[in-house]
């Protein structure tokens, strides 16, 4: 049975591994370092570092690349590496490891979106579809060769969590029914044309804040594309309030101005139309309705701060 290693983190890593497994021997799961989560921001591992303890894999989780390539060694041999979502860029000392090479699951229709947050920029573009590119590592940034493609249409109220977890879902399939043939050396590896190549670098803290001088439609593809984490967001009092799902309708007033709707929700003014706070979390509370979020709030109408500083980033 073909031996393989796996390098992925978050859950929407979790298809593949499962696939990998039913597949492949997987030899070694690389994951990264267990950090604090939830709430109470307690130590916790990841969602890859459960699922293969679960499935009775033996991990690593190194903490920088020497620590991942003598993880590596230490596993040979095996005949190749796949990698889903892992967060940490392989080196070429590290790609020679494998005499199959490195295949990675990229959540774009490459050469469209690479980069490390491909289904965020395919939201905030308003592109009409997406998909998942099985590729092979080559020392670039996504550049490698492309061996198989499946695209998906993306729905008009798909976030980035929904649309994640059914690109997650079709990267699992292409593992079972592609990466065979792939080690079998029966997939072609087309190399990427450099026309229609754009970038989706990480997105900072900062960049989620919503800029209410710009069009409510424009705004609502922002929502979508940061929902549900980090969650894009206003500062409302001096607080941040996120707003994890909204609409954009008719009306006209100033940017900033907070006002009730006929049915209770919140309406923000913004550079072009009415953006509807659908669902919110406010500041160290759970999700919640727009509405219900509204019924705590005094002195309707209001003003959203438009600039400043923002409140917990620096």
């Amino acid at each position: 049975m073909t031996r393989i290693v796996f390098l992925g983190s978050p859950a929407e890593a979790l298809p593949a591994l499962h696939a990998a497994h039913r597949t492949f021997e997987v030899a070694l799961v690389v994951t990264r370092p267990d950090r604090p989560r939830g709430r109470s921001r307690r130590i916790s591992p990841g969602p890859v570092r459960q699922a293969a303890d679960t499935l009775g894999l033996p991990v690593a989780q190194p903490d920088d690349a020497d620590d991942l390539y003598r993880h590596l060694r230490e596993a040979e041999p095996f005949d190749a590496g796949l990698v889903v979502a892992f967060g940490m860029i392989l080196r070429p000392e590290v790609l020679r490891l494998a005499p199959h090479g490195f295949l990675n699951l990229h959540f774009s229709i490459l050469p469209r979106w690479r980069g490390a947050a491909p289904v965020v920029h395919a939201l905030l573009a308003g592109d009409r579809r997406t998909g998942v590119s099985l590729m092979s590592i080559d020392e670039g940034l996504d550049t490698g060769p492309v061996g198989a493609v499946t695209s998906v249409a993306i729905a008009p109220d798909d976030d980035a969590g929904t649309l994640t977890a059914r690109l997650a879902e079709l990267g699992g399939r292409l593992v079972g029914e592609v990466v065979p043939a792939a080690l079998q050396g029966e997939v072609v590896f087309v190399r990427q044309p450099e026309a229609g190549a754009s970038l989706a670098p990480k997105i900072a803290a900062a960049d989620t804040r919503l800029d209410l001088t710009q069009d409510a439609d424009l705004l609502v593809r922002r929502v979508r594309a940061f929902a549900p984490r980090p969650g894009a967001f206003v500062v409302v009092a001096g607080k941040r309030l996120k707003v994890l799902r909204a609409s954009a309708c008719p009306g006209s007033t100033e940017p900033g101005t907070l006002d009730l709707a006929e049915d209770g929700v919140p309406v923000l003014g913004t550079g072009r139309g009415l953006l509807r706070l659908e669902r919110v979390q406010p500041e160290g509370k759970r999700p919640m309705s727009g509405a219900a979020w509204a019924r705590g709030v005094r002195d309707l109408p209001a003003r959203v701060d438009v600039s400043g500083e923002t409140p917990g980033i620096r």
